[in-house]
């Protein structure tokens, strides 16, 4: 039994750490407290981030207004899910413990971010935006 916590406990970790990598290196870092939040945060996506996108922003500012949106939507979103009683204040411990290993991640990602060059940041922002919009619409039909 003890054998299978660790292995258990040792899988989420590394799913936080790339959780937090992938967030990192497409510049979606500063929700991550929010990281339980995430089969309901994806569809904030879809105003803003083509939006941004769109006007042409470089990619530091592109990835600070990203964070700036997703980070008030984010914080909307539970409040309203607090507020309707969907989100229990009582999990708070193991989101935050949570924490250490997406902060892990997400710094690896910014460091790889900051070492390439734009136009490779914004395909692999559009594939992940791609992969992400591809995971609701399947997990809709299944």
């Amino acid at each position: 039994m003890r054998r299978m916590t660790s292995f258990v406990l040792a899988t989420i970790t590394a799913i936080f750490v790339l959780a937090g990598f992938v967030k990192g290196m497409i510049g979606l870092g500063l929700p991550t407290v929010a990281m339980g939040l995430l089969a309901a945060t994806g569809v904030y996506m879809i105003p803003s981030a083509p939006y941004l996108q769109a006007i042409g922003l470089k990619t530091d500012a592109l990835v600070q207004a990203l964070g700036l949106s997703f980070t008030v939507a984010t914080v909307a979103l539970a409040t309203t899910l607090v507020q309707d009683g969907a989100l229990q204040i009582s999990i708070a411990g193991a989101s935050v413990a949570a924490l250490a290993p997406a902060l892990l991640g997400m710094v690896l990602g910014q460091w790889l971010r900051a070492r390439t060059r734009s136009e490779t940041f914004r395909v692999c922002f559009l594939a992940g935006s791609l992969l992400l919009g591809a995971h609701l619409a399947l997990r809709g039909l299944i």
